[in-house]
């Protein structure tokens, strides 16, 4: 098993803000494919794992942007190629199969698994309807725990906020 770094990312993107651009599914598939053929082509052509490391996250970031699939943990998945180890470094260009397509189709499965049970967190971002995009931001559109969260935090400011000013 192969621990990834930029899996964690990817995570964060999409759990917490899955209608993100950045974080749609050609972004994630290819972002993360794409930067891994060229980490491994950087560590492999590249004399210098200093150079190697640069150019594998310029590069990426490029590639990503001409090919319309900008995925910020992307560029973190090219330097993982560079600097990444022996175990990283023996698989060559099988580490855009294993690990990195294999654990990116693990994340984006449950991902669709979890948001499936929201009506208002449907993911991929074309899978929302037109009723479910609503303005959230009026408090009787609003999710329950939205409602919650934004009387907790009005609370918890009343009480904070003369503290401060006195």
């Amino acid at each position: 098993m192969y621990i990834v770094p930029s899996m964690g990312a990817s995570a964060v993107l999409l759990f917490a803000v899955p209608h993100s651009a950045l974080g749609q599914l050609w972004n994630v598939i290819g972002g993360h494919l794409i930067s891994a053929a060229i980490g491994v082509a950087c560590y492999q052509w590249l004399p210098s794992n200093g150079i190697a490391a640069g150019a594998s996250v310029g590069l990426a970031i490029g590639a990503m942007y001409y090919t319309r699939c900008i995925h910020p943990p992307g560029g973190a998945t090219a330097l993982a190629a560079v600097i990444g180890g022996q175990n990283i470094h023996a698989l060559g260009y099988q580490y855009i199969l294993t690990p990195i397509a294999i654990y990116t189709a693990t994340i984006l499965l449950v991902v669709l698994f979890c948001n499936a049970f929201f009506h208002w967190r449907r993911y991929p971002a074309f899978l929302l309807s037109k009723e479910t995009e609503k303005d959230y931001t009026n408090s009787e559109n609003a999710p329950d725990m939205l409602i919650l969260f934004m009387h907790s935090a009005k609370w918890t400011f009343s009480l904070i906020l003369p503290k401060m000013i006195c």
